[in-house]
């Protein structure tokens, strides 16, 4: 199966604008947390978007979906990570980024129901 480019994806487009405001709200977190609970949601929001775009390269939708899980659990930490650095005061509002991090699972798991139903 031939496949258009991964950017091209509404899936990658969305996890990237999630990546993105992930970076510029972790900028504020306190400078002890740098090696911390920045480094690890940067890590896991750069998981979500790098397994869409490696298991894009992928030869057969099964090994597509497979990253398509590996994102979902990463979406997952993200969840787990903004909701500790709400109650520790680091994120004021954290309901965007919970909102945004929900959609991209959902299209990710639509997704996912959509590459099965194809192999």
């Amino acid at each position: 199966m031939r496949r258009s480019d991964f950017r091209d994806l509404q899936i990658w487009q969305k996890a990237k604008a999630v990546c993105i405001e992930l970076y510029r709200v972790t900028a504020a977190f306190p400078s002890e947390e740098k090696f911390g609970i920045v480094a690890q949601i940067r890590r896991a929001a750069l998981s979500v978007t790098s397994n869409i775009a490696e298991g894009h390269g992928r030869s057969s939708n099964q090994d597509f979906a497979r990253f398509l899980f590996m994102s979902l659990g990463s979406i997952r930490e993200l969840e787990s990570l903004i909701e500790i650095s709400h109650e520790l005061g680091f994120i004021v509002d954290e309901n965007g980024l919970s909102a945004n991090l929900q959609e991209v699972a959902r299209m990710t798991t639509a997704f996912i129901a959509h590459l099965k139903t194809e192999a």
